[in-house]
């Protein structure tokens, strides 16, 4: 049971340098808004009609039919 609830010593030592930490932290947040934002573009893609790929969407502007059921079910709600 020696590695049960044991730390090694490089958690429990100081960080370094706050400007260092500061910028990894913003880093990490960065690629993962950056990741997120690619995801979510990707699940739009899917749900389109006729799943386009990559190449395809590049001149196309059209909104995906996702984005036309949220926004219609939004504006059923508001008039209910």
């Amino acid at each position: 049971m020696n590695g049960v609830g044991h730390r090694p010593a490089s958690a429990t030592a100081a960080p370094g340098n706050p400007d260092d930490v500061l910028d990894a932290v913003f880093d990490f947040a960065e690629n993962l808004i950056m990741q997120q934002r690619a995801f979510a573009k990707h699940m739009l893609r899917a749900t389109s009609p006729g799943q386009q790929g990559l190449g395809d969407l590049a001149g196309n502007h059209r909104r995906p039919a996702l984005v036309d059921r949220v926004q219609h079910a939004g504006r059923a709600r508001c008039h209910a």
